[in-house]
């Protein structure tokens, strides 16, 4: 059962988030983004051990230096003729978009399964829409074409699965302030199948897998089949549910003339695929050399059958988003 004041925490934290993108001055951008900090710190703390303690203390120092800058820069903004440049710096430090996303992995690795999918999704909604407030398209190009890169090449030889989720996170991070700056709407489509697949991986990973070990010890090969496609399904791999939100960002980049982009950033995201898929490669080298009474044990519940529905149902939301 829910505790009452995680509820009205999520609630803040909800409230605060759309405030956000319906404010019209800097002032009231900023002090929503306090609100949603200060909603969401005891989200993470909630829980009486060492580890909480230090990752929402990390968390909270990182995003009040952030919130000091853009205060300061707001409160001196007319001083400043490279204001809407300056105080991209803070965004970027509340994204953990690179290169401050070195905190990110950290705060990643001490928080339990639900408040990773807030973090990697719900957290990232204000920032992004207050990149839209840029002219300079260019600037928020360099610095998603560097999330991807980043997202890409840092996943690979990870062990841990949080830090491979946040740099596929990072990834994903960079697609959306791409999109983000040229269509809104496609962007809010972008994110809302981003958080479905992140939701689906994270039935799975709350209810059975804690680290990447479990992926190959675990005798259920319908457990360790439906997480790999969770993965793949990130990756953007067809014809699985990721690739939707790639696919609408190519048209769309495509249409506005923007194939050069458009090919960088799927070249860019090529390394975080052939990394899935090499899990993927352990895991059915694994399965066929193991014993028969192994396999016998494989089970299809309820977590699984909704992970696997939401990671396939491609075919039918087509029509819907495109």
């Amino acid at each position: 059962m829910f505790n009452p004041n995680y509820i009205m925490f999520s609630t803040i934290l909800i409230i605060s988030t759309i405030s956000v993108t319906a404010a019209n001055s800097w002032f009231n951008i900023w002090m929503m983004l306090e609100i949603n900090l200060m909603s969401f710190i005891p989200m993470i703390s909630k829980k009486s051990s060492y580890n909480s303690t230090e990752t929402s203390i990390k968390y909270f120092l990182i995003q009040a230096l952030s919130s000091s800058i853009m205060l300061f820069l707001i409160m001196n903004f007319q001083m400043l003729q490279t204001f809407t440049y300056i105080i991209l710096i803070p965004i970027m430090m509340k994204l953990g978009s690179p290169p401050f996303h070195f905190w990110f992995t950290n705060v990643m690795e001490g928080l339990s399964w639900t408040n990773c999918f807030i973090l990697m999704t719900w957290q990232k909604m204000a920032p992004i829409s207050i990149t839209t407030f840029y002219n300079n398209k260019l600037l928020v190009i360099m610095i998603s074409i560097s999330a991807i890169m980043v997202g890409s090449m840092g996943g690979l030889n990870q062990t841990s699965i949080r830090k491979l989720l946040t740099f596929s996170s990072i990834n994903h991070l960079g697609w959306m302030m791409t999109i983000n700056i040229f269509n809104e709407q496609v962007w809010m489509k972008y994110f809302i199948i981003y958080m479905i697949m992140n939701m689906s991986l994270i039935m799975i990973l709350n209810k059975y897998i804690y680290n990447m070990k479990q992926i190959f010890l675990k005798l259920n090969p319908t457990l360790s089949m439906t997480f790999t496609l969770n993965l793949l399904s990130l990756s953007g791999l067809p014809p699985l549910l990721g690739f939707l939100p790639k696919w609408i960002s190519m048209q769309l980049l495509t249409y506005m003339n923007l194939l050069p982009l458009s090919t960088t950033m799927i070249m860019f995201s090529l390394p975080m695929l052939f990394y899935y898929f090499y899990l993927m490669y352990n895991n059915l080298s694994i399965f066929f050399l193991s014993n028969s009474w192994k396999s016998s044990q494989s089970s299809l519940n309820i977590s699984m059958i909704i992970s696997l529905t939401i990671i396939l149902m491609l075919p039918m939301l087509t029509p819907l988003w495109i």
